[in-house]
């Protein structure tokens, strides 16, 4: 029996970490240290639920973000939940991915309505919302190549919009106050 207690307390040293190690050296058996372990974890378990429930509530979509990376930041925050305990819904963690879309995203949110509940899932979620985002880049190209050519057009196919100083007025600079020093 002492023979298998001191090959578990072993296996159990040899599989935390020094943090954890440092709390397991009053032990006597391996039994308290898993019972110590147990412990430990179980604590952090209930203090973590609350931290990652208060991050999956306050959640925003980054404006930075693709929706490909929204979606992978909820789904994680929502296998986090169920990870220590939390039961939280496939629809739960869908209804926060479109809850937290920016205002562009408007249409999408109107027509996922009439998607019928049984298709309504992350994959087809996703699937939408990478269309919607790929359209919406696709007209602010447009829009931005249009926005160009009407300002080329304006300023008459020039390179450079803006005035330039002739010569004479580049050389003379010594009207110029200089706040650089």
């Amino acid at each position: 029996m002492a023979k298998e207690n001191a090959k578990c307390m072993f296996l159990i040293s040899t599989l935390v970490d020094d943090t954890q190690m440092q709390s397991l050296l009053v032990c006597e058996t391996a039994h308290k240290m898993w019972n110590k372990l147990r412990s430990i974890h179980e604590q952090w378990s209930e203090t973590s639920r609350l931290t990652i429930t208060q991050c999956f509530h306050e959640y925003w979509m980054n404006a930075y973000d693709s929706v490909v990376a929204h979606v992978a930041k909820v789904e994680n925050l929502g296998l986090q939940l169920r990870n220590v305990g939390e039961k939280i819904s496939d629809v739960a963690v869908m209804a926060k991915v479109i809850e937290v879309l920016p205002s562009k995203y408007k249409s999408l949110k109107t027509a996922w309505d009439s998607v019928p509940a049984s298709q309504q899932n992350m994959e087809t979620l996703t699937e939408r919302l990478i269309k919607e985002e790929c359209q919406m880049n696709m007209s602010d190209e447009e829009t931005g190549a249009f926005a160009v050519m009407s300002i080329n057009r304006q300023k008459g196919n020039a390179r450079y919009p803006y005035k330039t100083k002739s010569s004479q007025e580049q050389e003379t600079r010594s009207d110029i106050e200089c706040f650089y020093c």
